[in-house]
């Protein structure tokens, strides 16, 4: 399958086995959750064998964790004993290098398994989520240290140890002097993106709070406090939704909530077995979910909720809380207190913004909260060293993305639906990551790029705004429009690494399982179970039911190529001419199936053979394509299907298509209809998009066909830059063997293949350049950037560790003076900042705009890289000679909340002004952030105050247009 990654030759295979209760989380949601988030991600290596060892799991189970290329094995039955305790005793005959546990309950089995000589071998991994000892202190009954020193004997016995999340981390590390402690803090759950928040306001606002641990955790998780702060808001419309995961005990936990003051009335209780659909129905029903634990190792439940777009308030001595601290807006998220009045502010707080105000800024913390934690990272780090473990030497694994992979799952799910999703990454998409050099956003794609969702064509600009003009700029004395230039590089500075786009909405359009809203009726037609199914019909389930997506079983039974489930559905009544909500018709999923006999039966029912859908035009050709499904491609064609038509807004074929996804018996069969050197809307060839995508075969199948490879794409990039951007060690090895010049620029910034890597955070095929005689020392052609400030924005310290080793200077500079210090500092790349200031970087120096690194940490907004710059005891009121403002007023014109509380907090004078005369409230003003203006205001600064403008703050907000804050202030001035 064109989807899965090739296995290398002659390397090792690494075999992996997880120790779980169940595939799919349900009474163990935080334990389930993890270990197939691990599985799955391991699975993606193209030499590791991933297993599942359980007590039991059903056939659904199999099927999806075999569409993950993970194997569940099921344990022998031995009466007496709890069932995890069944996974001791290993099958015989099964292989295993490395052995995973978690916690006490999955982790006490190990010592018994490597006591079986077959598996003396076999290297520990312990996974630690809780910290026992500290839950033990809010527990009634106190078996927390009994508990504790049971995972850190375990731990202690382990060959490497794995904590969730920082404040684990620090726990563990403490008590674990001489282990080696990792990491991991969990990313975004890709599942919970598709989930629909409805638009307008409720009558009721519904807090929800969702149960995890047994009934001695009712004071641990905070459940009292979530009740308390309902009923201290005094007001009926707020309700607590409580998801409870102890069936048959609702009752209990209804009486111990109701002693805590809240109505009947306010409180529901809901029964959650943890199925990821019905926690995502939960989650688009309420809206926000609280974390109000007194302690939490960390909190999946909450970075649950924030991957749904939903708003979240967490507990401050939670391990999400500390991950959020680390995100831009994610301390918004925290009330570091007990106190149920504290949480009824916090609560009420959220409330008062309008619906769309809120969900707008969730979605932004999930996007800034993908900018810094991805599962890849931790995940390919965790493996290297599992390799290392087992087999004595280092292995440096590429990820899916790096090897053949990058537009492709590591296995087509069974559950994916008619689907030709856009994986490819688009100009767009690295646009939404943030300008390639300067654009602050400067890390890690968002959550819509990863789901592919990108709905509209970006418009690259051929021009990169300067962040700042140079001093001549403020001889006319108009700061605000120098302002103006600094808000516009920061938002609109669109030039980035351009690559063959397709936006996933272009071919998106797919119907899973896991979209919400399926019936029985829908999982048994996707089985192919017809007496289920008759079963199903005759109790009275709508033969045409439709998913939340417009998906009826009909189209599952299509989609999974399931001809007797078709002609079954189709002979009771099924209505073969409906369309899904973005326009996908039967022929469309029949097209995803693969049936040519199903494809056939859709035609002679009148359906059009170029029917387009409605968000990106694809056609049944073009996902028949996709799939790499040649017989039913040769049937469209026969049939009259037109080869010519392109997909969504940048036009790409069917070659293009081909090529994206690797599918090489597609690409020799279109080869006979379209030229091999077709351009999509950008300019790109299919061999560009082969490269891109890291499709190995692609490019060896074209190139063996004589296309040319040395035609450039969009930006006159080279074959080379876009086999860069996928990190592709073996294509770029390949290209170069062509004779391709390894510095070749290209035309808009000037970027080389090895600034590519670098901004792509490619670091094996960076490593790769290098040896190849990249030069490192090369600067863009346009503002003259030096490749390490390239990777100081997109906060590689490995990058920047391996350049400087090189002999880049630490303090090279643009054109604009910025140094690599100062642009990690404005990107919030803390780790970044302090690494280069440990290596010696200078932390006096100022950019031709005389901005020091002070006010340009202040524009991060972040509050970690703006301690870190203090505490090189740089003067927290330093002024800027060219706009004459401090580091506080700066950041207050670009309404920057966080950075402004912090650097109050930190003694910043707010009686300075500007060099215009500009008070830190006409600051706030001209941004128009209505929560820093508030701010002011409660700190004593008059909203009728005149700055040396001789304007009041309502002044500036209706001169700068910003209407919210003009409606706030407009009842505060006389």
């Amino acid at each position: 399958m064109s989807g899965q990654l090739k296995n290398n030759a002659g390397e090792r295979k690494l075999r992996v086995t997880l120790l779980s209760s169940e595939w799919k989380a349900s009474s163990n949601g935080d334990l389930t959750t993890i270990n197939r988030e691990l599985a799955i991600q391991m699975a993606k290596h193209p030499n590791v064998e991933v297993s599942v060892f359980l007590p039991q799991f059903s056939e659904e189970d199999k099927k999806d964790a075999d569409s993950y290329n993970v194997t569940l094995i099921e344990a022998a039955k031995v009466p007496g004993l709890k069932p995890v305790l069944w996974l001791a005793s290993v099958p015989k005959g099964h292989a295993m290098d490395c052995v995973i546990g978690h916690g006490v309950d999955l982790g006490q089995q190990i010592p018994l398994i490597k006591g079986n000589p077959n598996y003396s071998h076999c290297k520990w991994i312990q996974v630690v989520h809780t910290a026992p000892e500290e839950i033990g202190m809010y527990k009634s009954i106190s078996v927390g240290q009994q508990m504790q020193q049971t995972e850190i004997e375990l731990c202690e016995m382990a060959d490497q140890v794995v904590t969730i999340g920082p404040k684990l981390t620090a726990a563990y590390q403490y008590q674990l002097r001489k282990q080696d402690v990792f990491n991991l803090t969990p990313s975004i759950f890709m599942e919970f993106l598709d989930v629909q928040q409805a638009s307008d306001e409720r009558r009721t606002f519904c807090v929800l709070v969702i149960e995890s641990g047994d009934s001695e955790d009712f004071y641990v998780k905070g459940y009292d406090i979530a009740a308390k702060a309902i009923a201290d808001l005094k007001d009926k419309s707020y309700q607590l939704k409580f998801a409870s995961k102890q069936r048959g005990k609702e009752g209990e936990l209804a009486d111990k909530l109701l002693q805590c003051g809240i109505g009947r009335n306010q409180l529901s209780i809901c029964s959650l077995d943890e199925d990821r659909e019905t926690l995502a129905n939960l989650f688009s029903m309420v809206d926000v979910a609280i974390l109000p634990s007194k302690t939490e190792g960390f909190g999946l439940s909450a970075l649950e909720a924030i991957s749904a777009g939903l708003p979240v308030l967490v507990s401050g001595n939670s391990g999400i809380a500390e991950a959020l601290e680390e995100v831009s807006y994610g301390s918004q998220c925290i009330v570091d207190s007990e106190d149920p009045a504290d949480w009824a502010s916090a609560i009420k707080a959220v409330h008062d913004k309008k619906r769309n105000v809120r969900l707008e800024e969730a979605k932004s913390l999930r996007e800034n909260y993908l900018q810094k934690f991805s599962w890849e990272e931790p995940c390919n780090f965790l493996v290297e060293k599992m390799y290392n473990l087992a087999f004595g030497k280092k292995k440096t694994w590429n990820s899916e993305h790096e090897n053949g992979g990058a537009c492709s799952s590591s296995g087509k799910s069974h559950r994916e639906l008619f689907t030709v999703t856009e994986q490819e990454p688009s100009v767009k998409e690295i646009e939404l990551q943030g300008d390639v050099i300067r654009n602050r956003k400067c890390r890690a794609p968002n959550p819509s790029n990863v789901n592919t969702v990108v709905k509209k064509k970006r418009e690259v600009s051929e021009e990169v705004s300067d962040p700042v003009p140079g001093p001549a700029a403020v001889e006319h004395g108009d700061s605000l429009s120098i302002l103006e230039d600094m808000n516009s590089f920061a938002d609109n500075n669109t030039q980035s690494i351009p690559l063959p786009a397709t936006e996933t909405s272009d071919m998106k359009g797919g119907v899973s399982v896991e979209t919400r809203g399926w019936n029985p009726l829908h999982s048994a037609t996707e089985g192919g179970n017809e007496v289920i199914i008759e079963t199903l019909l005759s109790s009275g389930l709508d033969i045409d039911s439709r998913g939340n997506d417009g998906t009826t079983p009909l189209m599952v039974a299509a989609a999974k190529g399931e001809e007797k489930t078709v002609d079954l559905l189709l002979s009771k009544g099924a209505d073969p001419h409906l369309k899904n909500f973005i326009g996908r018709n039967l022929l469309h999923a029949a097209a995803e199936g693969g049936n040519t006999s199903i494809v056939k039966s859709m035609l002679s029912r009148g359906i059009d053979i170029d029917s387009k859908d409605d968000e990106s035009s694809v056609t049944p050709l073009i996902i028949a394509v996709k799939e790499n499904h040649v017989e039913v491609m040769k049937y469209l064609l026969q049939k009259g299907a037109d080869i010519s038509l392109t997909t969504g807004s940048y036009e790409r074929n069917a070659l293009h298509i081909a090529s994206q996804y690797g599918s090489v018996a597609a690409i020799e069969m279109l080869l006979s209809y379209l030229r091999p050197d077709s351009r999509d809307g950008e300019g790109n060839t299919p061999l560009v998009s082969a490269a891109a995508c890291g499709q190995i075969e692609a490019v060896n199948c074209l190139l063996k066909h004589g296309v040319d490879p040395f035609l450039r794409g969009e930006h006159g990039w080279s074959l080379l830059h876009f086999a860069a951007q996928s990190g592709n060690v073996i294509i770029i090895e390949t290209i170069l063997s062509k004779g391709l010049d390894v510095d070749s620029r290209g035309e808009t910034l000037g970027l080389t293949p090895l600034m590519v890597a670098i901004k792509s955070d490619k670091l094996e095929a960076a490593k790769y350049l290098l040896e190849k005689g990249a030069n490192e020392s090369l600067k863009t052609t346009k503002r003259e950037i030096p490749i390490l400030s390239i990777a100081s924005t997109v906060g590689s310290v490995a990058a920047i560790e391996m350049l400087l080793s090189c002999g880049c200077s630490i303090d090279s500079r643009d054109d604009g003076g910025d140094t690599p210090l100062m642009h990690a500092a404005r990107c919030g790349n803390t780790k970044v900042v302090e690494y280069l200031l440990a290596q010696g970087a200078n932390p006096l120096l100022r950019n031709t705009s005389d901005l020091g690194l002070l006010h340009l940490a202040a524009l991060s907004d972040n509050v970690l890289t703006i301690k870190a710059v203090l505490s090189k005891n740089l003067d927290i009121n330093a002024m800027c000679t060219v706009l004459g403002i401090t580091p506080l007023l700066f950041c207050l014109t670009q309404g920057k909340l966080e950075a402004a509380n912090y650097l109050l907090a930190e003694g910043a004078d707010e009686n300075l002004k500007s060099k215009d005369g500009w008070t830190v409230l006409s600051a706030a003003a001209i941004s128009g952030n209505v929560a820093a203006i508030e701010m002011l205001l409660k700190r004593g600064h008059n909203p009728n105050s005149r700055d040396g403008c001789d304007k009041t703050p309502l002044m500036w907000a209706a001169e700068r247009g910003n209407k919210a804050a003009v409606e706030y202030l407009l009842p505060l001035t006389h």
